[in-house]
């Protein structure tokens, strides 16, 4: 069922009655899109104090389910205290109801975001102790108690994918001999279930701009139970080489030791997925190059003595 979505104007005629009645605690001076169009209306709202708030107007019902869905896991997220275990920023959602135009707020984690291209700026000890917060994070993640509400959610999609993985459709993207020996290897995806944020690329965490440091990570709209190793994948969007630091330092710390073959099976096979509709997409096709790059400068993919890639 479509909902009815405000115009700019509308909208800041809606923040201001929403602020006045003191539904809402900012009183918005500054808005402006953050995007226009698809599943929501996206805005940034910036309050007399400076506090910068994102203001989601959703436009279908199923959207709205989705955006309070995540709000309830973000809910449930504060009772066993991710924030304080991993010293990062997450947002706290609050719905506001509306007849025609219901509308959910947060204050916005003010960063930058990590690209291929703003890894690539990253010193030594910057990169290592990214991978260290991200890899707390994850551990925190995946120690907390399962939610009842959420249940668990199918994987069946993302491993068949993996199963099939007809990586013969990067053939023009990586060497033959790395190629063939991934072909070659024997999938494992017996992995424990466990929460998962399941969406950790580099637009959804936020940079110190000045100092490079990890402070918030958001958008838990797909965090669900899942075998845990799928939690990593995503990370060579940005690098193979963050992928690498994160699980080398995740395995220090956790009783569960990830394989990086496993996770790398898993970003190859949702790669071929996705190739033959994005061969253009710049994101994508400079994580394979990275992805190329990491494997042949660390010399590590020697899987016939059993060494890890």
């Amino acid at each position: 069922m479509p909902i009815q979505r405000p115009d700019i104007k509308t909208a800041k005629n809606i923040l201001a009655d929403a602020y006045k009645s003191g539904q809402i605690p900012f009183n918005a001076k500054i808005v402006e899109p953050y995007c226009d169009g698809g599943s929501s209306f996206a805005l940034r709202c910036i309050d007399t104090d400076g506090t910068e708030y994102a203001v989601r107007f959703p436009n279908t019902e199923p959207i709205l389910n989705k955006i309070l869905q995540e709000s309830e896991m973000l809910q449930f997220l504060n009772t066993q205290h991710i924030s304080e275990q991993s010293g990062l920023a997450i947002p706290e959602t609050h719905y506001t109801p509306h007849d025609t135009y219901p509308f959910i707020w947060h204050q916005a984690i003010v960063g930058q975001t990590i690209l291929p291209h703003n890894y690539h700026e990253l010193n030594e000890t910057q990169k290592s102790n990214l991978a260290k917060k991200i890899a707390v994070f994850m551990h925190a993640m995946h120690t907390c108690k399962l939610p009842n509400t959420s249940g668990k959610s199918t994987t069946d999609f993302v491993i068949a994918q993996m199963k099939v993985h007809d990586l013969d459709t990067l053939g023009k993207k990586i060497p033959a001999p790395i190629l063939q020996k991934y072909k070659a290897l024997n999938l494992n995806t017996n992995y424990p279930e466990r929460l998962c944020h399941f969406d950790l690329h580099g637009r959804n965490m936020a940079l110190n701009p000045k100092t490079k440091d990890l402070i918030g990570i958001f958008d838990f709209g797909d965090t669900s139970v899942r075998p845990c190793f799928l939690d990593f994948y995503k990370l060579s969007f940005i690098h193979r080489d963050l992928t690498r630091r994160v699980i080398e330092e995740y395995n220090k710390i956790s009783d569960i030791k990830i394989d990086i073959r496993d996770v790398d099976l898993a970003y190859l096979s949702a790669i071929a997925y996705r190739y033959p509709h994005s061969q253009n997409d710049g994101i994508l096709n400079k994580s394979l190059e990275n992805f190329v790059q990491d494997i042949t400068s660390t010399n590590t993919l020697n899987l016939s003595q059993g060494h890890k890639i």
